[in-house]
Order: structure tokens, then sequence, then C-alpha cells
């Protein structure tokens, strides 16, 4: 008889804290170089205007 214990779900990934992470090693990245990176387009899409106005804050932050 099988078991019908879950195995336990891979952790989510903080695809934000990835990227920005990717920038801080590496600086500003194109769609290609963020797709090399192991990211999709979609993710690109969804959290890229986020990352940016993260980093503008820390700038902005760090400037003052």
């Amino acid at each position: 008889m099988k078991s019908k214990r879950k195995t336990p779900a891979a952790p989510a990934r903080d695809i934000k804290a990835e990227m920005v992470d990717l920038f801080r090693e590496r600086g500003a990245q194109t769609e290609t170089d963020l797709i090399r990176a192991g990211f999709t387009k979609e993710q690109i899409e969804t959290h890229a205007p986020g990352v940016a106005e993260q980093l503008r804050a820390q700038e902005f932050a760090a400037a003052a």
C-alpha cells in the first residue's frame, strides 16, 4: 500500500529579492541577462517594476 504522506513543498522563491541581489552583484541587467540568470519573462514583467522602485528608494535613502 502506498503512503499518503505528501512530500514537503519546495520553499517559495523570493523573485524580487533574487533580482535585487543580482543587481547588487552584477549591476543593471537586460531582459536577456535576467532570462539567462533563470528568470521567466512573466517573472521579469511582474517583478521588475518593484525591483526598480526598491533600488531607487535605496539610492535615495543612501544619498540623504
